[in-house]
């Protein structure tokens, strides 16, 4: 009730902005939308990234990699991505999978036995959290964003489209919006779609 005595509202993302003023009655014509940014000094291509994380992870130079960053969260979604690498490897066994962010790591049961599961010991690397991530980004091939709600402006995409690395994302938040012309967006919660969707940007690549 008190917002229309602001001088103005200030959102990140056009979802947010929304949510404020339809279920939260904030005054629209305070609304603000300043998007998230981003260092584009750090958040580069590098071919030199791309070299050193195929040598971290003991890969050859010539192997695909779809990186995913994000915390273990169910927001994130992480079955759903392990769900669509599943589905990718029966079509192209060569595709490596690196995930990043809080907790995901080998030391969690319930990620690692959906990784057992699925068999994808030998595809899937987790890094657990890291503080190099212009470096991780810019080794990805594909960059991707599972999520299945919640998100508002995900920087994970921000932050690989200023590395020049194509993304696909579930159609959450601003995701869209944010992606444009320059990657794919599929429906939340479906693997099969988000599996089509990097086989398609692969197939691009060759």
């Amino acid at each position: 009730k008190l917002s229309r005595f602001s001088t103005r509202i200030i959102n990140n993302s056009k979802v947010s902005a929304a949510l404020h003023e339809q279920k939260l009655g904030y005054s629209p014509e305070k609304s603000v939308i300043i998007p998230n940014g981003f260092d584009i000094g750090l958040f580069k291509p590098s071919p030199d990234a791309r070299l050193r994380l195929r040598a971290e992870l003991g890969l050859p130079e010539n192997s695909l990699l779809i990186g995913l960053a994000g915390r273990y969260h169910p927001m994130k979604d992480h079955d759903n991505f392990l769900n669509a690498a599943a589905c990718l490897l029966k079509s192209r066994p060569d595709v490596k999978f690196v995930l990043v962010g809080k907790d995901v790591v080998q030391a969690n049961p319930v990620l690692r036995k959906k990784i057992e599961e699925l068999r994808l010991e030998k595809s899937v690397h987790l890094l657990g959290n890291r503080e190099d991530m212009p470096y991780l980004t810019a080794a990805f091939d594909i960059a991707a964003s599972s999520s299945s709600h919640g998100e508002g402006f995900p920087n994970a995409l921000g932050e690989a489209m200023s590395c020049g690395v194509p993304y696909v994302s579930t159609d959450v938040g601003d995701s869209m919006w944010i992606v444009g012309d320059t990657g794919l967006i599929v429906p939340p919660r479906d693997h099969v779609a988000l599996a089509g969707a990097w086989r398609k940007l692969i197939e691009m690549g060759d």
